[in-house]
């Protein structure tokens, strides 16, 4: 049970930081145009954030088994 509730957790943490990603693409658009070095900056920059969260997430997973 707690394995399967971890798996789903994981899964939603997943397309949240998707979500994330996306959305401050989208906002790094609307506010500097269509400058891609910017553009290229804020998504590398979030998708390390994301990468982060997942991995820490990942890590207590692995800790809980």
């Amino acid at each position: 049970m707690a394995f399967s509730l971890s798996i789903t957790l994981l899964l939603i943490e997943f397309k949240n930081c998707f979500k994330k990603d996306k959305a401050a693409r989208n906002r790094a658009r609307e506010l500097y145009g269509h400058s891609w070095k910017l553009c290229l900056g804020i998504t590398i920059s979030t998708g390390l954030l994301s990468a982060i969260t997942i991995a820490s997430f990942i890590g207590a997973l692995i800790s809980i088994i």
